[in-house]
Formats: C-alpha cells, sequence, structure tokens
C-alpha cells in the first residue's frame, strides 16, 4: 500500500513538474519568436517567469495543503483504531478476571465443602476410637440411616 501511495505521489509529482516545465519552455519560445525590441522581450519573460513562479508557489501551497489534509485523517484513523483496540482489550481482560474470580470462588467453596467433610469425617473417626477405647461397638451414624430407610 505504500508502494502504491509512493508510486501514485510520484506519478503526480512528475505530471505537475513536466506541465510546468512545457509551459515555461513553451512561453519563452513564445516570447523568443515573438517580434519584439529586446527591452520588450525582456519586459516579457520576466512577467511570464514571475507568473510561472506564483503558479508553483500555488501548486506547492495546495499539495501541502491536502498533504496536511491526509496526514490529520490518517492520525485520527489511527487513534480512533488504538482507542477501539485499548477498549476492546479491556473489556477482553474484565471478562477474564471476571471468570477467574468465579472459579476462583468455586474452588473456594469447593475447597470450604471438603474441608467440613473431612473434619466430620475426622469427628465420626474420634467418636469411634473413642468407643473402642471403652469396649463399645457405636453403630455408624450413616450405616444407621441407611437402615432406617
Amino acid at each position: 500500500m505504500g508502494e502504491e501511495v509512493k508510486n501514485g505521489k510520484s506519478r503526480i509529482g512528475s505530471f505537475l513538474g513536466g506541465a510546468l516545465f512545457g509551459a515555461l519552455v513553451g512561453s519563452v519560445a513564445a516570447l523568443i519568436f515573438a517580434p519584439k525590441s529586446g527591452r520588450e522581450l525582456r519586459g516579457d519573460i520576466q512577467e511570464q517567469f514571475t507568473a510561472a513562479k506564483e503558479k508553483t508557489s500555488q501548486v506547492k501551497d495546495t499539495v501541502v495543503q491536502k498533504g496536511n489534509e491526509w496526514k490529520s485523517i490518517a492520525l485520527d484513523a489511527t487513534s480512533k483504531v488504538t482507542r477501539s483496540l485499548k477498549e476492546q482489550s479491556n473489556e477482553l481482560l474484565d471478562k477474564v478476571q471476571s471468570l477467574t474470580k468465579k472459579s476462583g470462588e468455586s474452588i473456594e467453596e469447593t475447597l470450604e465443602d471438603a474441608k467440613e467433610t473431612i473434619e466430620k469425617i475426622g469427628e465420626e473417626i474420634d467418636r469411634k476410637l473413642e468407643a473402642l477405647k471403652e469396649g463399645k461397638r457405636e453403630e455408624p451414624q450413616e450405616e444407621a440411616r441407611e437402615e432406617s430407610r
């Protein structure tokens, strides 16, 4: 894409340069071959040179103005794309963090449930060990529940 723009500018510049050069040569040739005195000829050449210089200056100003407009458009588009990418990145980051927190919370809940279950099992084991030490046989609570069903 850069080469296309570069070639386009090069072609436009070549065309403008050729057109100005052709106009200048044509004007000078017309003045030289016109039947006038030396003083009149020099005055006409000076006028034509001044007119060509003004036209060149106008073309240069127009090219610079258009270049600045294109630069401004490109910078604006770049900033919009950058802003959009930042917003999308932030949204994605928020979603990932939210999912991480949710999965972290469910892991914490699962660990908490597991801890409570282990504590209950530990308490039941302690009761059974005490019962064995005293010589009693204690029926497990869960087995008693199953038999009642």
